[in-house]
């Protein structure tokens, strides 16, 4: 549940993403789904400045599942 709300809050909130991405990490998510959308989250981030919508996250994760 903490997991999805951290979550929840790197893909809503780009004000809650800058104060607390530096201090997350990818081994800190059990779940591998949701270590996934933390890793596609962080990257586009560092990226672009700026949090992915849901459009976004949509793409990359189709992009990770038709790589094989």
């Amino acid at each position: 549940m903490i997991e999805q709300n951290i979550l929840h809050g790197l893909i809503n909130d780009e004000e809650y993403t800058r104060q607390i991405l530096p201090f997350i990490k990818e081994e800190y998510f059990n779940d591998v789904s949701h270590k996934i959308v933390y890793k596609l989250v962080h990257e586009y981030f560092e990226k672009y400045n700026t949090v992915p919508n849901k459009e976004a996250i949509r793409i990359e994760l189709s992009n990770i599942g038709s790589v094989d």
